[in-house]
């Protein structure tokens, strides 16, 4: 006899009670818990974290005119051509099904549907400039937001937008970046760097040379950058 696994109302309960916070730790390191304090000390943090940083526009162009890789300027026309029916539906259609909407509610499968119906165009939607943030719980201590991850629930016709500008980018990414860049390039996969740390770590060993191995990570850096 086949066992049968957990209902699926079960796991959503026992995945909601993981992600309830019982309480958010200041700055002082006294934990809040009522509700009205712990949204203060949520938006403060994620207000700071997401911040815009004040730029030098001098140094942005000095680092701009020293780029070597750039796009022609018939890649550069064809990126900012006017969006076709043709690329809306594409990016529609294969859109991720039975995800999370956005503010509005409408998921991907009603675009579908009435595809017939909304293909003609219009205005883009306010709800298209706001996202929802939703935070999930990775580890350590749950009342250190620290160790919340954030995520943004976006609607679906963003999502349909952002879709259609990356697939138009990415026919160009392997022109203006190197080639020591394997991640989110067309053609190239993350384990081409993975394989090249691990042969040379094997190199030294055999040959007992020095070596250095430096990782950087940035904290919250896809968070900051999108």
């Amino acid at each position: 006899m086949e066992e049968v696994g957990p209902l699926p109302g079960a796991t959503v309960r026992k995945d909601q009670k993981k992600m309830n916070f019982e309480g958010i730790q200041r700055k002082d390191g006294v934990i809040t818990k009522d509700a009205k304090g712990m949204v203060r000390e949520a938006t403060s943090f994620y207000r700071e974290c997401f911040k815009e940083v004040p730029i030098l526009e001098e140094n942005v162009d000095r680092v701009l005119d020293r780029l070597q890789m750039k796009i022609t300027e018939e890649s550069k026309i064809a990126l900012e051509r006017e969006l076709s029916s043709e690329e809306v539906k594409e990016a529609l259609f294969n859109l991720s099904k039975k995800k999370v909407p956005g503010l509005d509610g409408i998921p991907k499968e009603f675009y579908e549907t009435f595809w017939p119906l909304i293909k003609g165009g219009g205005r883009l939607g306010t709800t298209m400039r706001t996202g929802v943030l939703s935070l999930l719980y990775k580890k350590g201590d749950k009342t250190c937001l620290e160790n919340w991850r954030p995520i943004q629930l976006l609607t679906t016709d963003y999502k349909i937008l952002a879709k259609i500008l990356c697939s138009r980018l990415r026919e160009v990414l392997s022109d203006i970046i190197k080639d020591d860049q394997t991640c989110g390039v067309k053609g190239r996969t993350l384990l081409w760097n993975l394989y090249l740390i691990k042969d040379t770590i094997s190199l030294v060993e055999d040959r007992n040379l020095p070596l250095i191995l430096t990782s950087l990570d940035q904290e919250k850096a896809f968070d900051r950058v999108s």
